[in-house]
This record gives C-alpha cells, sequence and structure tokens, in this order.
C-alpha cells in the first residue's frame, strides 16, 4: 500500500451525547465503537503511516477526547441501557486496541503529551503497570515507531507539568493521588498517608519492579514544583502538596532519598531550610519507620544536640535550652530569644521543633517572646 488513504475519524463522544445514545439509539453506538474498533485494528497492521494529514490530525483528536472521557467516566453514571451485552463488549474491546496502538506506536507518535498522558496513566497503570512506565520514560521500544529518537524521549516532564497546574488550580483529586501511587510502584492507602501526616507509621508499602522508574520520575524538578505548590506550609494546596511528596518519597530507597537531598544542596542540617518539606518528611521517626536505611543514610541531617550548653554561662544565668545554637543555623530568620523560647515551649525536643518549623516556616513569627 502506498497511496494515502483520507480516513474520517469522529472524535469521541462526550459523556452526555454517550449517555443519550446509550439510552435512545444503543445500536446506533454500538456500530460507532465497532467502527472504532476497527480503526484500531487496522492501525496496529501497521498502516499509520499510510492517513493523510487530515486523517491523523482526526486520530490525535480521537486519542485525546477518548482517554478524557474513559478517565472520567467511573464518576458517572449512565443510563441502564449501559448494561446492554454488545456495547459493554464493544467499549472494552476499544479501550484495549487503544491501548495496544499506543503500545505499539509509542505516546509521543500520537502527539500526546501531559494531560492526555496522565489520563492514559490513570486508566492503563493499574493492569499494565511495566509498559506504562517505560511507555512514560521512554525506554520502551514501540514496534511501529518509525522515529527512533522520539521513542527514547521521556515524557515525564510533561507529566510533571501537568501534575503541577492540577495542584496549584485546587484540581489534584484523590484519585490522582492513587494514580501517582500506584504509578510509582506503591500500594500505599489514604489512612497511610494520614497516620504519616499525624504522627503514626504505618508498614503497608509494597516495593515492587518500579523503583528505577520511580528513581527517574522523583527528580529534583519534582521535588522543587511541590516545594513551591507547599510555600513553606502557607500554600493554598500544601497539604495536598505535602500528601504527594510522601507518596512520592515512598516509593524510593533509602540510598536514593539521600541522593536526591544532596541534589538540592544539602549536605547538612543548617541547610534544611533550603528545602522543608521534603527534610520535614525524611528526618521524621515515621518515615524512618518505614523506609529501611533512612537513619543510617540521613545521618547528615541530623542535628547534634550533645555538648550545645555553653560552658561560660554566668552564675545564676537561665542556662540555654539544648541545641539552640543548632536550631539557630537551620532557621537564620529565628532569634536567640524566640529559638529559646519555641524549644522551653516543646520541652527542648529539638528534633520536634526543627520539624515542625520546617513543615511550616511561618511559625517562626508566631513564637511570642516573654518579656
Amino acid at each position: 500500500m502506498s497511496q494515502e488513504i483520507n480516513l474520517p475519524i469522529p472524535t469521541y463522544p462526550p459523556f452526555t451525547l454517550r449517555s443519550s445514545l446509550i439510552d435512545k439509539d444503543p445500536v446506533i453506538w454500538v456500530h460507532l465503537l465497532e467502527g472504532y474498533v476497527k480503526l484500531f485494528q487496522f492501525l496496529a497492521d501497521g498502516n499509520f503511516q499510510y492517513l493523510t494529514i487530515k486523517s491523523k490530525q482526526q486520530l490525535y483528536q480521537f486519542l485525546k477526547s477518548y482517554l478524557f472521557e474513559t478517565f472520567d467516566e467511573e464518576n458517572k453514571i449512565f443510563s441502564l441501557g449501559a448494561i446492554n451485552v454488545d456495547i459493554q463488549k464493544n467499549e472494552a474491546e476499544l479501550k484495549k486496541m487503544v491501548f495496544n496502538a499506543i503500545r505499539l506506536y509509542s505516546l509521543l507518535k500520537f502527539n500526546l503529551i501531559g494531560e492526555s498522558i496522565w489520563y492514559f496513566i490513570g486508566i492503563y497503570v493499574n493492569k499494565n503497570h511495566t509498559v506504562v512506565r517505560g511507555l512514560v520514560d521512554g525506554s520502551f521500544k514501540s514496534k511501529l515507531n518509525d522515529n527512533k529518537k522520539s521513542g527514547n524521549i521521556s515524557s515525564i516532564g510533561s507529566v510533571h507539568s501537568h501534575l503541577e497546574k492540577l495542584i496549584l488550580n485546587g484540581k489534584f483529586t484523590e484519585k490522582d493521588l492513587t494514580t501517582l501511587s500506584v504509578l510509582l510502584g506503591q500500594s500505599i492507602s489514604t489512612k497511610t498517608i494520614v497516620n504519616l501526616n499525624s504522627g503514626k507509621s504505618d508498614r503497608v508499602v509494597n516495593k515492587k519492579k518500579s523503583i528505577e522508574f520511580a528513581e527517574k520520575f522523583v527528580n529534583s524538578e519534582w521535588v522543587d514544583i511541590l516545594e513551591k505548590a507547599y510555600a513553606n506550609g502557607r500554600g493554598l494546596h500544601a497539604g495536598v502538596a505535602k500528601n504527594a511528596m510522601i507518596v512520592s518519597l515512598i516509593s524510593l530507597p533509602a540510598t536514593q532519598i539521600s541522593k536526591l537531598v544532596k541534589s538540592k544542596d544539602i549536605t547538612k542540617p543548617s541547610m534544611m531550610i533550603l528545602s522543608p518539606l521534603l527534610c520535614s518528611i525524611v528526618i521524621s521517626p515515621e518515615f524512618g519507620d518505614l523506609i529501611v536505611g533512612t537513619e543510617e543514610k540521613l545521618g547528615f541531617l541530623i542535628p547534634d544536640v550533645l555538648d550545645m550548653q555553653p560552658e561560660d554561662s554566668f552564675a545564676g544565668e537561665e542556662p540555654f535550652p539544648e541545641g539552640l545554637d543548632n536550631l539557630i543555623s537551620i532557621f537564620p530568620d529565628l532569634t536567640p530569644d524566640k529559638a529559646k523560647a519555641v524549644l522551653q515551649q516543646n520541652e527542648n525536643d529539638v528534633e520536634h521543633v526543627i520539624n515542625m518549623l520546617l513543615e511550616n516556616p511561618g511559625l517562626i513569627d508566631d513564637i511570642k517572646v516573654s518579656k
């Protein structure tokens, strides 16, 4: 076959139209689904290259609309007509054929970027995690992708950008958090995140053969995105950013977490303020209980609270709380009086105070100093 084929490809109908077709004209919807299935069988046979530019553009639009509608579909309620056996059969077949086409040609071959890739991940990662991760990071070799360069290009940065928009616009949902956890190889539950946030540890993390992908995804740029959204604990969506950071970090081994921290130029306690959300999580006892070896690999972040008592305190003068100098070195905006006050208010628990202020550096402004 050498001649170009002009194949009209209607976009995938939105929910309201599909619902109406299912309810009033199910036969029409069955035939339309059959047409889509035949289209993707045609593509699976290696015929994408013969489509005209117009047909390719229509295909790209179909894929974007299909992925969006299918990702969003589980939250919608169809009419009773949706139980039609032929409809269910053809919808399941189309879902399988769309995945197969993207697997054969790659994400970039079909002009899929950030938003559409995230929908693709959400739809398929549960049952096809290895292939999905490979397509996203560019390591999977698509058999029918004749552009070898695009086959090696990672889409991780594009996904990062989309997730940043979701978080900053308040549209990052629990479903998105679950999708992220599965993508990174976790079976972490919402309960686990709540427990970590409330100071409890809960070993339900399930590490599989996903560490290599997680190490690529949870990089310095991703940390920056979450730190920006967290905004020292005062961001509008700080809680969402923190949960995303927890899920991301739990996917990594202690060695990689140490490398990630050092990639932010953090090599000692006084530098933790450079990435407060990251550091507040990784030095917490609860996180150490979840990730084996964390305390050993991140020992350079643990302040030495011993021998911090000044030897030249004057007789009758109230001694400084232990760890005062360390606290001030970590938080430059913390005056000696405020450092002393916050330690005394927290039973001189230096690690607790450090965690508290890393999570919300803005608390420094609220510390009351007795006169």
